[in-house]
């Protein structure tokens, strides 16, 4: 079990699956809240909740990952394909390319 708004809990949780696989091929960022309501009637606390979890939580995960998936082979066969993708998308360019 992960608590993807917990940085420790993250980093743990993909240590633990890299270990445990010895790679990691492909990360799905499903963990997901939704609190519905009129606008007005949110609350600044349930929209940073949303924030952290669909937000934050995913980019933890992606930080997390992305430097294991970049030492193993697929990462390296496929990167053309990625930066094709980022040539296209102008704003990607630089995450991409790290």
């Amino acid at each position: 079990m992960c608590d993807v708004i917990d940085e420790e809990s993250v980093k743990e949780a993909v240590r633990l699956t890299a270990e445990h696989f010895g790679k990691i091929d492909i990360l799905i960022n499903s963990a997901g809240i939704n609190i519905r309501g009129a606008i007005e009637n949110l609350s600044v606390k349930d929209f940073n909740a949303v924030q952290q979890v669909n937000v934050t939580g995913s980019w933890l995960a992606c930080r997390e990952v992305v430097p294991i998936m970049k030492k193993e082979w697929l990462w390296k066969n496929y990167k053309h394909r990625l930066n094709a993708f980022c040539y296209s998308h102008p704003r990607t360019y630089t995450l991409c390319n790290q």
